[in-house]
C-alpha cells in the first residue's frame, strides 16, 4: 500500500509540474490581454472607471503572480486559484456590464461580443490548471453562468423594434457552441485522467512485481545457503 501511495504521489507531482508550466505561460498572457483591453474598454459607451481600473489591476497582479511563481516564492495552488478567480471576475463583470450599461440600445450594434469568445479560454484554463473531475465541474458552472446571464441580459431585446437579427445566433452560440466545446473538453479531460490512472496502476503493479521477485530471490538464496 505504501508503494502504491508513493507511486501515485510521483504521478501527482509530475501533473502539478506540468500545470505549473502551463500557468507560467497562461498567467502573463491573460494579464497582457487585460492590460491591452483597457483602451478598448475606455472607448465603449458608459465605460466605468472602476472597470477600467479593475482590468489594469488584474493584469498587473497576474504579472506579479507569474514572477513570484517563477521565482518559487508562491505555491502553485495559490497562484492557480488567484489566476482563475481574477480571470473569472473580470470576464463576469464585463459580461454583466455589457447588458446593463445600455451597450445594445443601438440596433446597429452587433450582439456578438468578444467576452463570449474569451469564456472558451476560461473553460480551457480550468481544465488545464485543476485536477479532474473538479476541473470539469468548474468549467460546467462557468458555461452555465455565462449562458444564463446572456439569456437574461438579452431578454429585453427579444421583441425589440427594429428586431435584433443576430440575437438568435448569439443564444445558439453561447448554448450550443460553448456547450459542444465544453463537452469536447470533458471528453479530453476524462481520457487524460484515465490514461493517468492506468499509468499509475501499471507503475504500482510493476513495483509490486519487482518487490515480489526480490522477496522470492531472497527466500531462494536463504534456502540455497542453508
Amino acid at each position: 500500500m505504501w508503494l502504491h501511495m508513493r507511486t501515485a504521489g510521483s504521478v501527482d507531482d509530475s501533473a502539478i509540474a506540468g500545470r505549473r508550466t502551463i500557468l507560467l505561460l497562461a498567467a502573463p498572457l491573460i494579464g497582457g490581454i487585460c492590460v491591452a483591453s483597457v483602451p478598448a474598454i475606455a472607448e465603449l459607451p458608459n465605460a466605468s472607471l472602476v472597470e477600467i481600473a479593475a482590468f489594469a489591476a488584474v493584469g498587473i497582479v497576474l504579472w506579479l503572480t507569474t514572477l513570484l511563481l517563477w521565482l518559487k516564492r508562491m505555491p502553485y495552488i495559490v497562484a492557480a486559484r488567484l489566476t482563475m478567480v481574477l480571470a473569472s471576475g473580470v470576464l463576469l463583470g464585463r459580461l454583466i456590464v455589457s447588458f446593463t450599461g445600455g451597450m445594445f440600445d443601438d440596433p446597429l450594434r452587433s450582439m456578438f461580443m468578444s467576452v463570449h469568445a474569451h469564456y472558451a479560454t476560461l473553460y480551457l484554463l480550468y481544465l488545464l490548471l485543476l485536477p479532474y473531475p473538479t476541473s470539469a465541474r468548474y468549467s460546467l458552472i462557468a458555461w452555465l453562468t455565462m449562458a444564463m446571464i446572456t439569456t437574461l441580459g438579452t431578454a429585453p431585446y427579444w421583441h425589440a423594434n427594429p428586431p435584433r437579427e443576430l440575437l438568435t445566433a448569439l443564444l445558439v452560440y453561447v448554448w450550443l457552441g460553448h456547450g459542444l466545446f465544453v463537452l469536447l473538453l470533458f471528453s479530453w479531460a476524462r481520457q487524460q485522467h484515465g490514461l493517468t490512472e492506468a499509468k499509475s496502476a501499471l507503475a504500482a503493479a510493476e513495483t509490486e512485481a519487482r518487490r515480489s521477485l526480490e522477496t522470492s530471490e531472497s527466500h531462494f538464496r536463504g534456502v540455497f545457503d542453508q
